[in-house]
């Protein structure tokens, strides 16, 4: 019985073992891949070349690449995939497209030294990490009714320059596009200092919206109060019919 259980717990060892080992080949293989690949588009001359006819930039596509420089997105790429170009400490000049919609997380995090920046009107979607921690000249955004995550988004960036927003002015109305209730004090208070330094927008502004918002919730209450005390009511007088039925 032991030299069975013995046998059958070097087995299971030998198995293991070998997986291991095929496990180890994969992973030193794959990092091979990476290292012939190295990035998921050509860099000459320290400028990515990005062919015409994608539609989307990679996850990951240059993550971390510091011969990369300059880079200009071709009309029709619609996506800027999470960390496509995380950590590119040399990369200063970046030519996004009109046709551009969504930044994903972190696509631009942790570079130190971005010139200006131009986002068209077409954007749906920023991630409120897509600049975490970079340094850029100035950011222009070509949004006529800008999103409060958009907005953070730039506020989680170091700007040297100037922050241009033509749309900013229309926020207050577009401010239903998140629910500005939930956010956290002093996110609010971050978010409403980068748009006063847009200008057009000013505290003042935002506390209105938050006395209305509080206005309406509350007549909103009232008027859930008052169709339970209506209920309740009705269902009293009922229910005092009923008895009044079963005693007679």
């Amino acid at each position: 019985m032991f030299k069975f259980v013995k046998n059958k717990i070097s087995s299971r060892i030998i198995q293991a073992t070998k997986k291991l080992r095929s496990f180890v080949k994969t992973v030193k293989r794959k990092f091979q891949i990476m290292e012939e690949k190295k990035w998921a588009y050509e860099i000459v001359n320290g400028k990515a070349i990005i062919p015409q006819g994608t539609k989307k930039i990679v996850p990951n596509a240059f993550y971390g690449c510091e011969e990369l420089i300059s880079v200009e997105i071709p009309e029709g790429v619609t996506h800027i995939c999470e960390c496509a170009f995380r950590s590119c400490t040399n990369l200063q000049e970046v030519i996004l497209p009109e046709s551009l919609e969504y930044i994903d997380d972190c696509a631009f995090a942790h570079c130190p030294a971005l010139g200006e920046l131009t986002i068209g009107d077409r954007i749906k979607e920023i991630s409120e990490d897509a600049f975490y921690n970079s340094t850029i000249d100035g950011i222009t955004i070509y949004k006529e009714e800008p999103t409060g995550e958009m907005i953070y988004a730039i506020a989680k960036a170091k700007i040297r320059g100037k922050v241009i927003v033509p749309g900013i002015d229309k926020y207050v109305k577009a401010i239903d596009n998140f629910n500005w209730s939930k956010w956290y004090d002093d996110k609010k208070k971050t978010l409403i200092n980068i748009m006063e330094d847009c200008g057009g927008v000013t505290y003042d502004m935002f506390k209105e919206y938050e006395k209305e918002e509080k206005i309406k919730a509350q007549k909103k209450e009232d008027r859930k109060n008052l169709k339970i005390a209506i209920i309740a009511g009705i269902g009293g007088m009922l229910l005092f019919i009923l008895i009044g039925l079963l005693a007679a």
